[in-house]
């Protein structure tokens, strides 16, 4: 591995006492999944991380890193590999429209549906996208 990707890699990561902590959490069953990060989808990159956030797990946590074929990727930790194959899922912009993506995303971090009702509302009513379109 050279020296430059374990550098970017090494700043990327948070404290290993934040990686234990989340990975703690989500173990405990106070969040389905917690997304500690993310970092560019560098093979050398990706295995840094991956060794690291593995490291911190301890057990009932499932670490994981996923590149998300658009140059990045993001880390963290699971309760399952179903709360991971939905995170995947629902984050895959071909598959889901942004507005469940957030929403899915929402309840995997643990935030409560009156939470997540409460960000809809108070976010703008604009519904379209485009660089043709300047605030």
């Amino acid at each position: 591995m050279s020296a430059d990707a374990i550098k970017r890699a090494d700043e990327l990561l948070p404290s290993n006492d934040l990686l234990s902590e989340q990975a703690y959490l989500v173990a405990r069953g106070v969040r389905p999944l917690s997304v500690v990060g993310s970092c560019e989808a560098e093979p050398l990159v990706l295995l840094r991380v991956a060794t690291r956030i593995e490291l911190a797990a301890g057990s009932g946590a499932v670490p994981f890193v996923i590149d998300h074929g658009d140059g990045t990727a993001s880390f963290g930790y699971a309760g399952s590999t179903w709360a991971l194959d939905l995170y995947e899922w629902a984050n895959n912009p071909t598959f889901v429209p942004q507005e469940q993506r957030h929403r899915i995303n929402g309840l995997l971090l643990g935030y409560s549906v009156p939470a997540i009702s409460s960000h809809e509302e108070e976010t703008s009513g604009r519904r379209f996208v485009g660089a043709n379109y300047a605030a």
